[in-house]
């Protein structure tokens, strides 16, 4: 291999790695900022970006009735469908054990009542420049 064709190789993985160390730290903003929105609505925050075995919950929340709520946070700097198109069948399977998993490590019962909402954050949370859009879907699955 040339000192070139190392170059050209090495160029490409760091543009990968910072492709997806900006994905992520959207990702993450988005996180933030879709708390916010959910405060704001009433909702209390009890966990962000829980981590199990099997995957992660975005957002954990509770009503002021003392229902929980599994939130999965799409951002966007893109459109609302391109965002809605990442949460299909396979995500709402992963969810449900990744909730249960939860459940059973904070000693809470399986049948308490708990529902599972996406909030589509479009826009770019790091910056000050355009306002920011929220779509919030309760009971998805």
């Amino acid at each position: 291999m040339s000192l070139g064709e190392e170059r050209a190789g090495l160029g490409t993985r760091f543009h990968a790695w910072v492709r997806s160390f900006f994905s992520r730290d959207l990702g993450r903003a988005g996180e933030a900022a879709a708390e916010c929105f959910l405060r704001s609505r009433g909702l209390f925050p009890v966990a962000r970006n829980w981590r199990a075995r099997r995957g992660e919950l975005d957002l954990v929340l509770v009503t002021p009735s003392d229902r929980l709520v599994f939130v999965e946070v799409k951002t966007t700097l893109r459109s609302y469908e391109e965002a809605w198109s990442r949460v299909g069948p396979e995500k709402e399977g992963h969810l449900e054990a990744v909730a249960h998993e939860f459940l059973r490590a904070h000693g809470l019962p399986l049948d308490r009542e708990y529902r599972f909402d996406v909030v589509v954050v479009l826009g770019d949370p790091r910056s000050l420049r355009k306002p920011l859009r929220f779509y919030w879907s309760r009971n998805v699955f």
